[in-house]
């Protein structure tokens, strides 16, 4: 470890891998070497949990590329945020990217018979940095799965090993209610067989899959792989190989995407790349919000009270995608309220923020129903987005 902090140079720019793939004995690495350095600047994308880094102060500044609640320790002035579309890493993080690091911190599974290390449960927005990064540091984790695809690495493609056994991040599944079940219910029923899913992250888009238990023949082309993935997997409903670029789940879920030739990852280029995603029949892009206003415009990252709390992600590219072909379809569900009953159906967006235009609006959905967008005028829209409420 000392070895490897050390190669670290003063005012790096360093890149960490996040999800339920941070390496968290590296991390802990950075929190115990920070005397060493002036300025460390650490990026990183979506987060499930705090970094031990996060309360150490000086030297480390923070980047967020998909904000999270997990941030929400971090002293105002030491954070900033990219908004960028999770298809748009391997550019902006690839070999001439503005943000491209000069260091990647990852984690990865032992080599296995042919001598390849695998990025595990974590590929998508990781790869194209690994590929271009001047120096990568891997923790060597024996509880990390190897998984198949543009994850496994050479050893030629990684500078310095540190072996270290650390628990996975988890991501818990969240509990679900009846009002989920019912917007899930109504998601489902826009789903034919044979169609190809996109899913998000979240309680929702997992009471989602839960509701297409009585589908079939469907094929799974998304950003995120779950517990609820491996479920219709195992009965048959998701058929195929599954290709993804992040897995997120618990330790069941890890050992059994372990050499698993069912799962494949694969960069963002062709998990979030509209040239891959355009070629795919009856593709379906299935994800949450926090809010839709009356024109159809969604918000998913900024909350009633202003405060960013996630980023665009891989919505934007997958609805592009969908809309952009004759059979696809987008879905954006979401419960009618709040938590605390406020309406998620708005007047106006929170911040006035965007995440969609209404220009790429086409189903919506709460537990009173779905109306389809696309061709409405704005005063269709309206009636038919007020009826959502209930």
């Amino acid at each position: 470890m000392d070895e490897a902090m050390a190669a670290i140079p003063d005012g790096a720019r360093v890149l960490i891998g996040c999800g339920c793939a941070v390496p968290t004995a590296l991390v802990d690495g950075l929190n115990d070497s920070r005397e060493r350095w002036r300025e460390i600047h650490v990026m990183a994308g979506y987060l499930i949990e705090p970094l031990s880094i996060f309360d150490s102060g000086p030297p480390f500044r923070f980047t967020s590329l998909h904000p999270t609640p997990a941030l929400s320790s971090i002293e105002p002035g030491r954070l900033d945020v990219v908004p960028m579309r999770y298809g748009d890493h391997p550019r902006l993080l690839g070999a001439g990217g503005p943000l491209r690091p000069d260091v990647v911190l990852v984690q990865v599974s032992p080599p296995n018979e042919q001598g390849r290390y695998s990025l595990g449960v974590s590929v998508g927005g990781l790869i194209d940095a690994v590929r271009a990064a001047p120096l990568v540091i891997a923790q060597v984790n024996e509880r990390a799965p190897h998984t198949f695809g543009d994850g496994e690495l050479e050893r030629s493609d990684i500078d310095l090993l540190v072996e270290a056994s650390t628990p996975l991040v988890s991501l818990p599944p969240g509990a679900t209610s009846g009002v989920l079940d019912a917007v899930a219910a109504n998601a489902a029923s826009e789903i034919e067989n044979g169609s190809a899913i996109q899913i998000g992250v979240g309680r929702l888009p997992t009471a989602v899959l839960s509701a297409l238990d009585g589908h079939r023949d469907l094929v799974l082309r998304s950003g995120l792989f779950t517990d609820g993935c491996r479920q219709l997997v195992e009965r048959g409903v998701f058929t195929g190989v599954s290709t993804t670029a992040e897995i997120m789940g618990d330790a069941e879920l890890f050992a059994w995407v372990d050499r698993n030739p069912l799962v494949r990852m694969v960069g963002a280029r062709t998990s979030h790349g509209l040239t891959t995603l355009l070629h795919i029949p009856k593709f379906v892009a299935i994800n949450s919000a926090l809010e839709v206003d009356q024109t159809g415009a969604v918000n998913s990252e900024v909350g009633f009270d202003g405060r960013i709390l996630s980023g665009p992600g891989g919505l934007p590219d997958f609805v592009a995608a969908a809309l952009a072909t004759d059979d696809g379809r987008s879905i954006i569900a979401l419960p009618s309220t709040a938590g605390d009953g406020s309406p998620r159906i708005v007047s106006e967006l929170s911040g006035g923020h965007a995440t969609l235009p209404a220009m790429l609006a086409d189903r919506v959905c709460t537990e009173h129903g779905v109306v389809q967008l696309r061709g409405m005028s704005l005063a269709a829209r309206r009636r038919a987005l007020l009826d959502l409420c209930g």
